[in-house]
């Protein structure tokens, strides 16, 4: 009988996995990986016979499996159990610190740099640019990293970005100024951004070089957003991880508007404090071209802003100075980047990247192409 009701369970357990594989409503999206789950694939004979439709099926089956997101956890949460300092890339370090651990080679980051630096070359000589390198958690934490983690040596990078860059770029590295302060929150500790507390420090060596005065730190800290579990942790989740806090500085610049792609709104998008990913709260998330208004501000002159998703959280501090700024992702642009600068008027330039973006994203190149894909030779 014992062996009965266990045959039974084993079967009940089966079929509601098939149940949930076979269920046509499920999720689309994944708020735990932050991405859009894989479709159920087509069959043609050609995708049949290539053996593309395996491999697709095998993909959505593997995104569908009943109570995925609680396997995931079971299996991190047991690896961890059993001593693993390391699941993957993500690094478990002291005071429940999650650190992405990048094992890259410093290829991509040579490639990315003379695009940039061919393309700052060919700007007009009496446009400004100032190019704000990000440190990221591995950098500044980098002593709490498990031993034998592979790695690349920010140090050996930094040094990378500052030889390739033209001499008329204003280079901005505010690592000493983070370390300086590492033992208050300047990263998320279950994401890969920096607070608003650590892109504050940053922005205080950034206004130096862009000769602005302000004092971040001068406006009240708010705490808007609690349960925090971010990027990080998505890719290495574990049961009993706890969530933080999020906090703003309710500086001036949070009430500009923007615009891009039909979104807009103000800077701080409070009810995205209710959503997993609360980092999205700054800005809505990335678009290809983001305009941010502010007719209060003192300074006329439009700004074009290269970035990564880093700065989204630095922008409340630079729109309180600048009426328009031209955020450009280049993730998701492919326009003539040239005829975009002469049709807003753009006077100054400030890029903004974080360390591992310029070691691992392969878009630098559309700097150099104009009008996108249909461009390339």
């Amino acid at each position: 009988m014992q062996k009965r009701i266990v045959a039974f369970i084993f079967l009940v357990i089966i079929a509601a996995m098939a149940m949930g594989e076979l269920s046509p409503n499920k999720a689309g999206f994944s708020p735990m990986e932050n991405r859009y789950l894989a479709v159920m694939p087509g069959a043609s004979w050609r995708t049949i016979r290539t053996g593309e439709w395996m491999d697709d099926l095998e993909t959505y089956m593997a995104d569908h499996v009943l109570l995925r997101d609680q396997w995931i956890r079971i299996k991190n949460t047991l690896e961890r159990f059993s001593g693993r300092s390391q699941i993957d890339s993500v690094c478990f370090a002291e005071e429940d610190r999650l650190i992405q651990a990048q094992n890259v080679s410093l290829d991509q980051l040579s490639t990315n740099m003379q695009a940039i630096g061919q393309w700052v070359r060919n700007l007009p000589e009496d446009l400004p640019v100032s190019f704000l390198m990000a440190p990221t958690s591995s950098w500044i934490y980098q002593d709490q990293l498990p031993p034998y983690t592979m790695t690349y040596d920010p140090q050996q990078a930094s040094e990378a970005v500052r030889q390739a860059l033209p001499e008329r770029v204003t280079l901005v590295n505010p690592y000493e100024v983070l370390y300086e302060h590492r033992d208050e929150a300047i990263y998320f500790k279950s994401d890969h951004h920096w607070t608003m507390r650590g892109a504050s420090y940053a922005f205080t060596q950034l206004a130096a070089a862009l000769h602005l005065e302000v004092d971040p730190f001068a406006y009240e800290e708010q705490k808007m957003g609690t349960d925090f579990r971010g990027s990080v942790y998505s890719q290495a989740p574990v049961f009993g991880y706890p969530g933080e806090d999020v906090w703003v500085y309710q500086t001036p610049g949070l009430k500009a508007t923007w615009e891009a792609e039909g979104a807009g709104g103000t800077l701080l998008m409070e009810e995205r404090f209710a959503e997993k990913d609360q980092y999205t709260a700054f800005l809505g998330g990335n678009y290809g071209v983001t305009h941010i208004m502010n007719p209060e501000a003192s300074r006329e002159e439009a700004v074009l802003v290269l970035k990564d998703s880093y700065a989204n959280i630095l922008m409340p501090f630079l729109a309180e100075q600048y009426q328009n700024i031209y955020m450009v992702d280049l993730r998701y642009y492919r326009e003539d980047l040239s005829a975009f600068m002469e049709k807003q008027a753009i006077e100054q330039v400030i890029c903004i990247y974080n360390l591992d973006f310029l070691c691992t994203d392969q878009n630098f190149v559309w700097l150099n192409f104009l009008g996108g894909k249909e461009a390339v030779q």
